[in-house]
C-alpha cells in the first residue's frame, strides 16, 4: 500500500495506483533499540516505555516489564525486558503505518507497575507556643 496525501484527516491508500478505503487515524510503528537489539513494536507502548524508563532512573531500582513486540514472521509476542539505572534505550520510527485499532488490538500499552514509593505526608511537630505578656 501507498499511502496519499490525507484529505480532511482521513488518509487515503492505493494499491497499484488505485484509490482504495478511508482510514481515520494512522499510527506508525516504532524500533526500540535495548541492549543492541531492535524491538518492533506500537508508537504508544514505545512512547510508555521511554516514559517509565524515566521513572525507574530516577527512582535508581530495576524493574522487569513485559512488552507486546512484531517478530519476523509477522507475529506479535510479549518480550520482558529489564530497565534499570544503566537502561539506554532508543526509539526510532520504522517503516510501516498501522491504524489506531489494530495498533491497539496487536500493540496494547501495558501497565507499568508503579516505582518510587509511596508519597506520604510526615509528621511534623508543632511548633512551640510561647506565653505573650
Amino acid at each position: 500500500f501507498r499511502r496519499h496525501p490525507a484529505k480532511h484527516d482521513a488518509a487515503v491508500y492505493s494499491r497499484g495506483g488505485v484509490v482504495g478505503r478511508e482510514v481515520p487515524r494512522l499510527s506508525g510503528m516504532r524500533r526500540v533499540i535495548y541492549a543492541g537489539a531492535a524491538l518492533m513494536t506500537g508508537t504508544g507502548v514505545a512512547e510508555a516505555l521511554l516514559n517509565y524508563a524515566q521513572y525507574v532512573i530516577r527512582a535508581d531500582t530495576s524493574v522487569t516489564v513485559t512488552i507486546p513486540v512484531l517478530e519476523r514472521n509477522g507475529r506479535v509476542f510479549p518480550r520482558t525486558l529489564l530497565l534499570g539505572p544503566a537502561t539506554q534505550l532508543e526509539s526510532q520510527y520504522a517503516d510501516g503505518v498501522i491504524d489506531e485499532e489494530e495498533e491497539e488490538l496487536r500493540f496494547p500499552v501495558p501497565e507499568f507497575t508503579p516505582v518510587g514509593g509511596k508519597g506520604t505526608p510526615r509528621d511534623i511537630e508543632p511548633l512551640p507556643t510561647f506565653p505573650t505578656s
